[in-house]
């Protein structure tokens, strides 16, 4: 993350080390640096002091014209997340030019990309339609409907929104446990809940485990996590048979230090998590490493896993979609529950494709792979859309925030009807 606002950035700086009493809730001092005026400029300005920022360079070299640079992923060749804000340029038009798209990470998903654009500090989200790319430089025109306008690669959802959430949920009756698993790194905690009715034994449940953001920009995984986290607390009373017959464990985030820290892919070490799971090393993956060691102290004390799902995003496919363990690596029984369990979801769920969600080859690197090779439960990754799906009663619709939560609702209801045979009411 870096702190500094103005017209022009061209050096890199480092963020300070922060302690971790000091790391959660504390306001981030911006230090400003503004190039000389030799051009009429726009008086707009882009800033990145604030959590999850990203952005390598910036310069305005005509009025209202902005060249960027998108940075690389901290100790590591990733690239491709941005966000930063646009200040004092309301009703001014504004064109920004990406020079190094060319040169990131998945370069050729710049055609679908519409940048998300917030003008109420990331209430509510809309897309940018005015974008062409030509191989090297990624351009968009924008006009600012207000004084700071925040612009990203997707709807932002940051640490600080799963903090909110943490101490909204902290003495709900339905929350059975809210602990700190791990702390990363830089010492921020993560968060493992488990959402069950304490009126009925544990031991008479199964359980469904989920873990979320293994990889920063993938926002549309917190998103379905807190839809899922939402359903599994609320007055449904399929969601309440739900927490009679079963527990539900959420690690929603897995990488908060590289969500604050504005990465594509990687935690501050350069760990891509979802490689880490075969043999997690606490020096550089410490949440892996602590998640992995409870699931499997879970399953040694007589836990029976159901189901694992893993929530992600997907950069160039624009379809929200499982990957899943087919006959050739499943037994027939897990197959065809997880083929019931997507054809379910997409009846509830419109934005889900059960025909795009694909079998895939187990890797103990991954969270799919490990559980279900460790423990031979059917687990999936959940991806979802950056941009739009090509499908479904929204087809050539951007995502919001708000189908992706729906998304997380239609899981829990579909894992509750198929896996648990509660029937909607």
């Amino acid at each position: 993350m870096e702190l500094e606002t103005g017209r022009g950035r061209n050096l890199s700086r480092a963020l300070p080390a922060l302690g971790a009493g000091a790391l959660l809730g504390a306001t981030l001092a911006c230090e400003s640096v503004t190039a000389p005026p030799a051009l009429p400029f726009s008086g707009a300005e882009i800033g990145v002091d604030f959590e999850g920022a990203s952005l390598g360079s910036w310069q305005e070299v005509d009025a209202g014209r902005f060249v960027l640079e998108i940075r690389r992923d901290t100790n590591s060749d990733f690239a491709r997340w941005y966000s930063f804000r646009v200040r004092s340029g309301i009703d001014t038009p504004l064109n920004f030019e990406v020079q190094n798209a060319g040169d990131v990470s998945v370069p050729e998903a710049w055609p679908m990309n519409r940048p998300a654009v917030s003008a109420d500090g990331g209430r509510t989200w809309g897309r940018i339609a005015d974008t062409r790319y030509d191989g090297m430089t990624f351009a968009f025109q924008h006009t600012p409907r207000s004084d700071d306008e925040w612009i990203a690669l997707a709807p932002v959802y940051n640490f600080s929104r799963w903090l909110a959430m943490v101490d909204e949920i902290r003495d709900h009756p339905m929350v059975d446990t809210l602990e700190v698993l791990a702390n990363t790194l830089e010492g921020r905690p993560v968060h493992l809940v488990k959402v069950t009715d304490p009126a009925a034994p544990d031991a008479e449940k199964r359980a469904v485990w989920v873990i979320g953001r293994q990889h920063p920009a993938e926002v549309g995984g917190s998103w379905k996590g807190e839809g899922l986290l939402r359903w599994s607390l609320g007055d449904d009373p399929q969601a309440a048979e739900f927490r009679r017959r079963a527990s539900l464990y959420m690690i929603p985030f897995m990488n908060p230090d590289g969500v604050w820290n504005g990465n594509y892919r990687v935690n501050v070490a350069g760990a891509n998590l979802n490689r880490e799971w075969e043999n997690p090393d606490p020096a550089t993956a410490p949440s892996v490493a602590a998640a992995a060691a409870r699931i499997e102290s879970f399953v040694a004390a007589g836990g029976d896993i159901a189901f694992f799902a893993d929530l992600h995003s997907f950069t160039i496919l624009r379809k929200n979609f499982f990957f899943y363990a087919g006959a050739d690596r499943a037994p027939p029984e897990r197959v065809q529950e997880v083929e019931a369990l997507m054809a379910r979801f997409e009846e509830i769920n419109g934005d889900f494709t059960r025909d795009g969600s694909e079998p895939s080859a187990d890797d103990r690197q991954f969270a799919r792979g490990w559980i279900h090779e460790t423990f031979g439960v059917q687990a999936v990754p959940f991806d979802s859309a950056y941009q739009d799906v090509t499908y479904g009663p929204h087809a050539g619709m951007f995502m919001t925030p708000e189908r992706y939560m729906a998304l997380g609702e239609g899981l829990g209801g579909a894992v509750a009807e198929v896996l648990f045979a509660i029937a909607a009411q």
